[in-house]
């Protein structure tokens, strides 16, 4: 989860990736060129690049260790795979 430091909001890691698909999705006008790969594979690897934490997380962006890091990130790979 991301806590804001000027309001009192918390944005989940959920919430993080849709919009973060809305705006891969939306990629690629006269200022910025569609990234040089498959335009849907970026689309989804941007969407689900969080996808261990849950539609409701409690792990705080920069305050969780290292070795939680690491298994959250595995977790999603390894979710991931077997979605595929």
């Amino acid at each position: 989860m991301f806590k804001s430091k000027t309001r009192a909001v918390v944005i989940t890691q959920a919430e993080h990736a849709k919009l973060s698909g809305i705006l891969a999705y939306n990629w690629g006008n006269e200022e910025f060129d569609k990234p040089a790969l498959d335009f849907n594979s970026f689309v989804e690897g941007v969407t689900f690049h969080d996808i261990a934490y849950g539609e409701n997380d409690n792990y705080p962006i920069s305050a969780m260790s290292r070795e939680q890091w690491a298994e959250l990130t595995l977790k999603g790979a390894n979710s991931r795979l077997k979605i595929l």
